[in-house]
């Protein structure tokens, strides 16, 4: 996804970053008793990053779908 052009760096960073964010939060929850509450100071960021990512995402999907269908139909 770093490499790809399709994506816009935003996208790309902001999703990686949620995502480590995430999985920081889980490993903290998982491994070390007692830290919920301070971890959830992790989990806050992480998942409105997520979140912002998979709009990102979705609506680059949407717009390849639509230049997909135009293509294909000039084709015909």
């Amino acid at each position: 996804m770093l490499k790809g052009n399709i994506f816009s760096r935003a996208a790309r960073y902001t999703g990686i970053a949620g995502s480590t964010l995430i999985s920081v939060y889980l490993i903290l929850v998982t491994f070390v008793p007692g830290t919920e509450k301070s971890a959830m100071i992790i989990a806050m960021p992480g998942g409105v990053l997520s979140l912002a990512w998979i709009i990102m995402y979705t609506g680059k999907l949407f717009k390849l779908g639509r230049t997909e269908k135009i293509t294909v139909k000039e084709n015909i």
